[in-house]
């Protein structure tokens, strides 16, 4: 079987041969004018040595040589490059190999070109049917852009995009893919994710929006600041990750590998021995034939690619067919609480005004105070503000924001700056200790108006995901966090958790999944079934955590290089519902390996008992050794359907 070829990239984005399934199958167009040349020459040999007689008999067995020279030359290469591999596949095109010499040594010509060629365009088929299946990773790299139009002092100029440097400006007309991460100066357009982040909506820029190559510009010229260019992107990231994750071995082919130096020379002694006994070449031949255990090599792969197709179409990065398989046996759901579970971003609760306060004059006062700072209670208050700003602000680090304003002064901040002693409200002191999140206070020219309580909003899909996960036999949650203690308990009053850990700094994180797998490996020496633990967090402080756990995974890893360095699993966007489309993904897959691996290693031992038997021919083995690659092709395929059928 010839090897399948690995995308690789540079960081122009153009494709390279390589050594995976995932690349368009090698040397198509060979292969079929091999086997148009060496048909031509076996239907001359043998009119030939029909209607020639004995003279033509030479020429006729010279021409039916030449056939079948011309389909098991490459045969022969792939199999004694295969003496220096440990690939599964070696020993399958050293078997192959060997059929067709048995065949060419017993002048059986027809059986050694029909042989060879049935291998060959099978495997072709086989290839090709894998790589249909990798379309949606294979659309990543055509999403690299070859062009840029930087802009320059005397107008644009084209040039490739991997040449594009930080600080560059470019211009990106409707219908172009963005040729680099980067910040909009000019323009406003509509942007296109689908493909990078499995958004279907577009996304609206304008002037200080982020954009990210591969993204696709839908409406409107725009004017992009570069920050990032080539292999150093959100795309680059992503691509040399799905490099890695077509690379790597799924555990079964490792298992393989380490006895595909058995296979050989147990087939052959039992050809040799077939042989022996029944002192028929075609049983022993056919027997070499329908040894190779194509099914069983494919078993994984096939599945593998799919799925990593399926993934990447929904915004789920995965590094590593390990942790594809891994994803199906978690029992324990750890979360970070930051950016993970809630949105990372605070927005107010509630205003509270002080008594004889009308509310409407208590929010008008913090919005003004809050116009003109950059503290993140002071963006939670002004978000959404509909008023005129016509205030003067100050910033006074460490105690708030003093705005003036018609010649009053509006003090937004900390209590005892905010107020004196006397004028506080002792009833707006006890609500600002009870809540559990930030509370700003509120004054004008010293009287105390009231304050504003604000919290960091669990993410509105959080609970429904979590439930899900549940149903899927995930019941052990933990919450991580560094806030305080009221804090975490404030949220589990909202979902709820078996666990919470609060005041971590980002090292002790990593000591409490420790923990728990501690937990589990006692809970699996006690005979419970074993289980794997998955940690989610937004990758910014949780890079011990993500690559200490089983399944590491980086919400909205979107831009973020530390989150698709540390994380084993991205997803790049910060919808939890992915959570549990990928245990369910992870599932169908590890089902569909070991369905495939039963009907490979099946199949193979029913076509070898028939050859044994001499029930069918060389001919008959190498056209039906195919049927349980096929059904394994096949029966991989259905996982393309996943994305309809895996969300609640």
């Amino acid at each position: 079987m010839d090897d399948a070829a690995q995308i690789t990239h540079d960081n122009s984005g153009i494709c390279e041969p390589g050594d995976d399934v995932l690349s368009p199958p090698t040397g198509w167009e060979s292969v079929l004018w091999r086997a148009l040349v060496s048909v031509g020459l076996l239907v001359a040999g043998l009119t030939l040595g029909r209607y020639s007689g004995d003279s033509g008999d030479i020429i006729s067995k010279l021409f039916s040589l030449a056939a079948a020279l011309i389909v098991s030359v490459p045969l022969f290469y792939s199999g004694i490059r295969g003496l220096f591999s440990d690939n599964p596949s070696a020993a399958l095109d050293q078997l192959a190999g060997l059929a067709v010499l048995a065949a060419m040594v017993q002048a059986d010509f027809t059986t050694a070109v029909i042989v060879g060629l049935t291998l060959s365009l099978g495997h072709l088929a086989e290839e090709r049917g894998i790589r249909r299946a990798g379309a949606a990773i294979e659309s990543l790299v055509k999403l690299t852009s070859r062009t840029a139009h930087k802009i320059t002092g005397s107008g644009e100029v084209d040039l490739p995009s991997e040449e594009l440097a930080t600080g560059d400006n470019v211009a990106v007309y409707p219908g172009e893919v963005i040729p680099a991460d980067g910040v909009v100066e000019f323009g406003y357009s509509a942007i296109d994710p689908a493909h990078l982040t499995g958004e279907s909506t577009p996304v609206d820029v304008g002037p200080e929006d982020k954009v990210f190559h591969g993204t696709i510009n839908l409406t409107g010229r725009i004017n992009v600041e570069v920050e990032k260019s080539g292999s150093d992107t959100s795309l680059g990231h992503v691509i040399e990750a799905l490099g890695q994750a077509e690379a790597s071995r799924p555990p079964i082919i490792r298992t393989l590998e380490r006895y595909a130096g058995l296979l050989l020379p147990i087939v052959i002694l039992i050809a040799a021995a077939t042989f022996v006994i029944t002192r028929e070449a075609d049983r022993a031949i056919a027997i070499l034939i329908v040894a190779c255990p194509c099914a069983l090599v494919l078993s994984s792969p096939a599945a593998m690619v799919p799925a990593l197709a399926v993934a990447v179409r929904k915004g789920i990065l995965i590094k590593g067919c390990a942790f594809l398989e891994r994803a199906a046996n978690i029992g324990t759901l750890i979360l970070d609480k930051t950016g993970t579970i809630t949105l990372g971003e605070l927005s107010v609760r509630n205003y509270v005004p002080a008594e004889s306060v009308d509310i409407r004059e208590l929010v008008k006062a913090a919005e003004l105070a809050a116009s003109g700072s950059h503290h993140p209670v002071s963006k939670a208050i002004a978000r959404g503000s509909d008023h005129t700003i016509d205030a003067i602000t100050e910033e006074i680090p460490g105690k708030g924001v003093l705005a003036k304003t018609n010649g009053s002064k509006i003090r937004l901040g900390r209590l005892e700056w905010v107020s004196t002693e006397s004028t506080i409200d002792i009833k707006l002191k006890e609500t600002a200790g009870r809540h559990s999140g930030p509370a700003a206070w509120v004054s004008r020219d010293g009287v105390l108006l009231g304050l504003v309580l604000l919290a960091d909003q669990p993410r509105p899909d959080v609970k429904t995901a979590l439930d899900r996960m549940k149903s899927l036999g995930i019941n052990r949650r933990v919450l991580l966090t560094g806030d305080r203690v009221d804090v975490a308990n404030a949220l589990a009053d909202q979902i709820e958790f078996d666990r919470i850990e609060a005041e971590l700094l980002p090292e002790a994180k990593n000591d409490i999944v420790e923990e728990e797998m501690e937990a589990l490996k006692v809970s699996t020496a006690a005979g419970n079934r074993g289980k794997g633990i998955m940690f989610v967090g937004d990758g910014v402080n949780d890079a011990l955590a993500l690559s200490r756990a089983d399944v590491g995974v980086a919400l909205g890893a979107m831009g973020s290089e530390v989150a698709l360095q540390s994380a084993d699993v991205a997803l790049m966007t910060n919808d939890m519902m992915l959570l549990p489309f990928l245990v369910s993904l992870s599932r169908r897959v590890h089902s569909t390996i070991r369905t495939n691996v039963y009907v490979g290693v099946s199949f193979s031992v029913l076509m070898l008992l028939l050859a044994i038997l001499g029930v069918i021919s060389p001919i008959w083995g190498a056209i039906l050794h195919h049927g349980g690659t096929l059904f394994v092709i096949g029966n991989s395929m259905r996982l393309l359907n996943e994305e309809r059928e895996s969300l609640p």
